[in-house]
């Protein structure tokens, strides 16, 4: 319903680009409703690029253009993917810590408790590839001790955090690494990579985990393909 009506009323333009949206509490009054489901709301739209959400600032209208819905088919592919390759995981870190006002903003906490945050690098024939970081809330650490290195982060999550993934939205920037990515990466201070933001949702687009990822761009290329609807394929 909150989805619906939002959606409607910035494809009419009674929400132009630019404008801003009613805050939380004001949609509370407007929808009769709980902060839960406007925020759900609020995600799918920002998922669908029509909205962007500056924290501190409000929820504004983004410049866009609808068309009828494109389901990405693909991921990361590179000449690393041929038979042959040779993927090894090693998990760095396991820690409790107190998100940072941009990982919460992502992860629509409030009243930000402790987070789980995870840090592993991903190698391809032994040339580290990427640098990831997750960050999960409400995640017991005596559930995940002793884990040793974690090769899948999905079948982590749906094995051990409980929920499974069936929505994300992805924010993909051109940055330089600075020395501490660039070490982790084997990489020259400066050396231009891609940092990679990515947001998974529940099936109730409840934010459920965030991740930041930094990817050498000289061996690993960003690859999607998009179909006009699913056609079986998954999301």
């Amino acid at each position: 319903m909150i989805f619906n009506d939002l959606y409607n009323k910035i494809l009419t333009k009674y929400y132009e680009p630019g404008d801003i949206l009613p805050t939380e509490l004001e949609m509370e009054k407007i929808y009769g409703t709980s902060r839960a489901p406007i925020r759900q709301a609020l995600a799918k739209l920002e998922m669908e690029g029509l909205i962007h959400r500056k924290a501190g600032k409000g929820t504004f209208v983004a410049q866009h253009e609808v068309s009828g819905p494109w389901v990405p088919m693909g991921g990361f592919g590179s000449e690393f993917s041929k038979k042959g390759s040779q993927i090894r995981h090693q998990t760095l870190l396991v820690e409790k810590l107190i998100p940072d006002k941009d990982i919460a903003h992502y992860l629509s906490l409030s009243n930000p408790d402790e987070v789980v945050h995870i840090a592993r690098i991903r190698y391809v024939d032994e040339i580290p590839i990427f640098y990831l970081h997750h960050y999960i809330p409400n995640l017991d650490m005596d559930k995940i001790s002793g884990l040793g290195n974690i090769s899948s982060m999905r079948t982590f999550i749906r094995e051990k955090c409980g929920f499974n993934i069936c929505y994300e939205s992805e924010e993909l920037a051109a940055v330089k690494a600075d020395e501490h990515v660039s070490g982790m990466l084997k990489v020259e201070s400066g050396y231009p990579i891609n940092e990679i933001v990515r947001i998974s949702y529940n099936d109730d687009f409840k934010p459920m985990v965030f991740a930041r990822y930094y990817v050498r761009t000289d061996v690993w290329k960003y690859r999607v393909m998009f179909s006009k609807d699913n056609n079986g394929f998954p999301f």
